[in-house]
């Protein structure tokens, strides 16, 4: 079997790479750069690297060739000031995406898996235990361009399931596994330097669930495996990958906390004043290019409770 993995330079697409060769899977990786993971280690006998953009058609063509399968990891803007080019945001996450769908159409890929977010259906207002069919949000409610983009990009690819090209969708959140760059080498660098020191909830406390790396990689492969059906599942259908049972948003780091012999945060910040700081920081860098420490969909994940069904997954 030979697939394509875009945004295979990441540590997620690396993390899947990895699982799908042990399957005897040849994998085909596109991306931009590719990054040293030094907690991963491909079979290059079982892997190309092809450098270059989502949004080159003849690239797309030539990652895609003989594939049988696309898992989609590519995205654009979910933080710093590239949350804020709200071009490249829709132009990356939404044209990109389509482009990709028509190149898979045309090349003969039969399977297309497309890593989405639960921000498509979180805004600013509580979710508890979310099921799959929640319905969007208005583009007016969505607190950042990405949201809005995966949104368009879910539903379009939802929209081109067909007998010929069967497609799914799995929204996932805060994605964390040893190494990963985003959420735990952060969390674990501003716990080491006793930076985290405080919280904020916009109740007593905020629940959510985040996505272990080796759950979201175990869901990819077996989605895959179900498209490849004649009659599949899951085909047109979108699903939360998050872990199974609900987590305080700040307390889930605990463990690394511990084992840092740092102390839990002790000092309790109204949300409210958080969430203006967060549109503080928004204002800055898009009047005066100052990379923001927070943006308002980051504050809202960590300080507002959202919680998904896992039951069709």
């Amino acid at each position: 079997m030979r697939v394509c993995i875009v945004g295979g330079g990441g540590y997620l697409g690396c993390q899947l790479a990895s699982r799908l060769q042990s399957q005897g899977a040849y994998t085909v990786l596109l991306d931009i750069v590719f990054p040293v993971h030094p907690n991963i280690v491909l079979d290059e006998k079982l892997t190309t690297r092809i450098q270059g953009s989502l949004l080159n058609e003849k690239i797309v063509e030539e990652a895609l060739n003989a594939c049988e399968s696309c898992f989609h990891l590519a995205a654009y803007g979910m933080s710093g000031l590239q949350a804020f080019n709200h071009k490249l945001i829709h132009e990356i996450n939404v044209n990109g995406t389509l482009l990709l769908l028509d190149c898979c159409r045309r090349m003969g890929v039969s399977r297309f898996i497309f890593a989405s977010s639960v921000g498509v259906v979180f805004t600013s207002k509580e979710l508890i235990n979310a099921a799959e069919d929640h319905s969007y949000p208005n583009d007016c409610e969505y607190v950042s361009d990405y949201c809005a983009s995966k949104a368009r990009a879910e539903r379009a690819v939802l929209a081109a399931d067909c007998p010929s090209l069967h497609t799914c969708a799995l929204r996932l959140r805060g994605v964390y596994g040893p190494g990963e760059p985003r959420s735990t080498d952060r969390a674990a660098e501003i716990i080491y330097r006793g930076l985290y020191i405080a919280t904020f909830s916009q109740n007593s406390s905020a629940m959510t669930q985040y996505s272990g790396v080796h759950n979201v990689t175990h869901a990819m492969c077996q989605a895959d495996k179900e498209l490849a059906k004649n009659e599949p599942r899951c085909a047109g259908k979108p699903y939360y990958v998050v872990d199974a049972n609900p987590v305080d948003s700040f307390l889930f780091w605990l463990p690394l906390i511990k084992g840092l012999s740092r102390p839990a945060p002790s000092i309790r910040i109204p949300f409210s004043l958080v969430y203006f700081a967060a549109l503080l920081c928004e204002w800055l860098a898009v009047w005066f290019s100052i990379p923001p420490v927070l943006n308002r969909l980051e504050v809202n994940l960590l300080g507002i409770t959202n919680t998904y069904s896992i039951e069709g997954c």
